[in-house]
């Protein structure tokens, strides 16, 4: 409406295109306030499977660490295995130098030092046998 110095008013619309033209704008606002909300619901919906995928990923990521975890744990107690296989195999060895290894050779040294004795003492009692004959064959002659 526009008021003339005459002190008409005049209104440069008749009533059915202010109508219309009114009916228009909120349409357009309408169309406008939805677009908004078909925006924010596609948003919030974005968002969503955004953190959906997100957890997703951490449980995978969980699933594989301990995956990996279980594995070291194998791997690590086949090391552990192996390291004292060695060790035990290293161990033996010197065992049978130190005790096993040595204390038979003593018994052996031994042993045979005994069977020496017992030769020598034979060998003695037979030189002496042998000797009283041998003594009363030149008293004899």
């Amino acid at each position: 409406m526009v008021t003339l110095r005459s002190g008409t008013v005049t209104t440069p619309y008749s009533k059915e295109q202010e109508e219309r033209a009114a009916a228009l704008l909120r349409e357009k606002k309408e169309k406008m306030e939805k677009r908004e909300l078909i925006g924010q619901a596609k948003m919030l919906a974005l968002l969503e499977e955004q953190e959906a995928k997100k957890r997703q990923m951490e449980e995978e990521m969980e699933r594989w660490k301990k995956e990996q975890e279980e594995k070291m744990a194998v791997i690590r107690a086949e090391e552990e295995e192996e390291k004292e296989e060695v060790e035990e195999e290293e161990e033996r060895p010197l065992e049978r130098r130190r005790g096993g290894g040595s204390t038979s050779k003593e018994a052996e040294i031994a042993e045979r030092a005994q069977e020496w004795a017992v030769h020598l003492k034979l060998g003695k009692d037979q030189e002496a046998e042998m000797a009283v004959p041998e003594e009363e064959r030149e008293a004899a002659q």
